[in-house]
């Protein structure tokens, strides 16, 4: 038998990364909150099943809907679990044929390419909650031989369709705005869509795939009437994405999606999201101080010229200051309103002002600037005691930007002490213990050659380690009926934290125990705790 457990503690950064942030005490208990699965088994050497997509990939509050669900090493006695309670899910038959992809087949040097993995289909009714709100649902499986990694739908409030396939004519979208589901199922496959506009302005494409754990990165094209290529796009770094193009009332616009290799199987997902008016990419700052009045920057393609290119509009905001995570503002612009989501904060976050060099406040400080061609690096100083440690953080790709970033911290000597380049993505992060009094510099580079578009947007973040420490933990744990299993445990200790830490266990299934003391010594970083069924 298989039973879904999980472990939570006290302020959680991560659960579905099962990374932890727990306060400093000498105890920590841990708890069931359905996140990490316990798989019981007389079973070793098998093959774990695995999660792979639903079909189609978006879902809507209040409905009732059939699903397939693309799994893979499927056995009879498979469970089933989604990681939202309010969200109903009934399995409807056993799973059908494996999908072998029809032709074509790759000849020739790309003849040798691995082929992924064949799924068979589950029949599945979804139902969903009217209140559900819109985002991410994760699901999972698990037998005897072992638990599955987490898989995704989506839960859309907003107009949606699936796509209806023709080898040879596009098809036609209804008005916008709309969002339509599909998948390349095959080699060389592309998707076409016919649109006709109402009225003149940009139209904005937003494509989702590798959040929904598709593994292709498309390549996006508008062409109109004549064929000529009008915007286009390539998802070359595997973060989905979109474009924007200037239409015509009455013409027709056709678009296109394929996999930038021209790869296909029945698992590329996608979602098409089709809608008039501009698309933001990101603003200055990045995130709205809580009950500040703000002259924000709003930077997207098509914000004054209605076309593809990058610009920037201003607008004031008055940011709430209650404890809502963000505030969707209705930016203005000539063809209506845009709504854009920001994400609050309660640091003063700066915007990066002219001077080459800018001080920065070392019990914490955020600040959103923009680098360019007249200015392709930007110094920011901070003062720190010997032996304080301090988190800096460097974002382009998080916040909408296009910089590849380099983070680079110098001591008050003007050496070297650390450099980071991509620890997230593009993004970068550097731990920095300051060995000596005084005071030190942060320096943001690219790390490739600057455009000088308005997008070439980072924020730093500044953060002084509280005394403190975080627990990283599996989040699949295969234990055999009757037998053990080591649960590997590390910790990363923040703050100079370098205390003895014990972790107690709380809410295991039925029949399964904690053995032992779990206890992390005195500057030790790993723990091998012992459950028993």
């Amino acid at each position: 038998m298989a039973s879904a457990t999980g472990i939570g503690v006290q302020r959680m950064l991560s659960i579905s990364g099962a990374e932890y942030r727990m306060t400093c005490s000498s105890v920590v208990r841990v708890f069931v909150v359905a996140v990490w699965l316990l798989s019981l088994s007389q079973v070793r050497g098998q093959l774990a099943p695995g999660a792979g997509y639903v079909f189609p990939p978006v879902v809507q509050p209040g409905t009732t809907v059939n699903v397939q669900m693309g799994v893979f090493d499927w056995t009879p006695d498979v469970q089933w679990f989604v990681h939202d309670a309010r969200v109903g899910l009934r399995i409807l038959g056993s799973a059908g044929d494996f999908h072998v992809p029809p032709p074509p087949y790759w000849k020739g040097p790309r003849g040798g390419t691995n082929a992924p993995p064949i799924p068979r289909e589950v029949p599945a009714e979804l139902t969903i909650p009217a209140d559900q709100p819109e985002g991410f649902v994760s699901w999972q499986i698990a037998n005897a031989n072992g638990v599955s990694k987490t898989a995704r739908f989506f839960v859309s409030r907003g107009a949606e369709i699936v796509e209806t396939r023709s080898r040879d004519l596009p098809q036609v979208l209804p008005a916008l705005p709309v969002s339509v589901s599909g998948r390349l199922s095959r080699l060389t496959e592309v998707d076409r869509y016919a649109l006709t506009p109402e009225r003149d302005g940009p139209i904005s494409i937003s494509l989702m795939a590798r959040r929904l754990g598709a593994d292709f990165r498309g390549m996006l094209q508008v062409h109109d009437e004549s064929g000529q290529l009008l915007a286009d796009f390539a998802d070359t770094e595997g973060v989905d994405g979109g474009l924007t193009f200037a239409a015509s009332a009455g013409r027709r616009y056709l678009i296109s999606l394929n996999d930038v290799d021209f790869r296909g199987d029945r698992a590329y997902l996608y979602r098409l999201s089709i809608q008039s008016g501009p698309r933001v990419l990101c603003t200055i700052p990045a995130r709205g101080r809580r009950g500040a009045a703000v002259d924000v920057e709003f930077i997207g393609q098509g914000l004054q010229s209605g076309g593809s290119a990058v610009e920037v509009l201003r607008q004031s905001v008055q940011f709430p200051a209650d404890t809502a995570s963000e505030l969707v503002v209705q930016l203005q612009t000539a063809w209506g309103n845009v709504p854009v989501p920001i994400p609050l904060s309660d640091l003063a976050e700066q915007r990066c002002g002219d001077d080459a060099v800018q001080a920065l406040e070392a019990n914490g400080a955020s600040v959103t600037g923009r680098l360019g061609p007249q200015r392709e690096e930007q110094r920011f100083v901070f003062e720190a005691l010997a032996g304080e440690r301090f988190t800096i953080d460097l974002q382009s790709a998080a916040i909408g930007g296009a910089l590849d970033t380099v983070l680079v911290v110098e001591g008050p000597d003007g050496k070297l002490v650390a450099e980071n380049d991509d620890s997230a993505g593009t993004d970068s992060r550097l731990d920095v213990t300051a060995t000596t009094a005084g005071r030190y510099t942060c320096l943001v580079r690219a790390a490739e050659s600057l455009t000088g578009q308005a997008d070439d947007v980072y924020r730093l973040l500044l953060q002084r380690q509280a005394v403190d420490f975080q627990l990283q933990a599996p989040q699949q744990v295969l234990l055999p009926s009757g037998g053990q299993v080591e649960v590997a445990i590390t910790v990363q200790r923040l703050g100079g934290f370098d205390g003895e830490i014990t972790v107690a266990a709380d809410g295991l299934p039925p029949g399964v125990s904690a053995e032992g003391e779990w206890k992390i010594p005195q500057g030790k970083n790993d723990l091998k705790a012992v459950l028993k069924s």
